[in-house]
């Protein structure tokens, strides 16, 4: 599990005329925490962006779901299995971004996610002592990239936080 001594380092080369990121050298943390991005179920995604962050329909979905009263869904389904999907991958080699998947969303366990200690609006850790990655930079990563096709340049330059 990552420590609150993890940081995530990325090196950028800038083309400061356009104001636009040409290159960036990254560590392997940044290379595992993005690999991780793709290992998020999107019910996840939705939850840590927030319903009204989403483009198009799935924040609207996200939330008919989590509105739906429980007698719509069949008798063996539960909506957390919807809203809080476990990701279906791990790995000790990769810090953790969620737990494990031990099994269905419906065992009943009781899994805590922590804010930054700086008091960012989102995190993606379990473990109480992580400061997430450059503080709102790990999700709005995240965010920009279901949104754009030049993510580095809106995230670390535009410093577009409502993207």
């Amino acid at each position: 599990m990552a420590s609150s001594s993890t940081k995530l380092t990325m090196k950028l080369l800038i083309d400061s005329k356009r104001e636009k990121v040409l290159f960036a050298e990254a560590s392997k943390e940044v290379i595992d925490f993005l690999f991780n991005l793709l290992c998020l179920p999107l019910g996840t995604v939705i939850r840590l962006l927030s319903k009204n962050g989403m483009v198009g329909c799935l924040g609207n979905l996200y939330e008919s779901v989590e509105n739906m009263n429980e007698t719509y869904m069949q008798s063996d389904q539960h909506k957390d299995v919807l809203l809080k999907p476990r990701a279906p991958i791990s790995s000790s080699q990769i810090s953790v971004l969620l737990p494990a998947n031990d099994g269905c969303a419906n065992d009943n366990l009781e899994i805590s996610f922590y804010m930054c200690p700086s008091h960012c609006s989102y995190n993606v850790t379990c473990d109480n002592q992580f400061r997430c990655p450059s503080c709102r930079n790990g999700t709005n990563l995240l965010k920009v990239s279901l949104q754009s096709k030049t993510v580095l340049t809106s995230v670390f330059l535009k410093n577009n936080a409502g993207i």
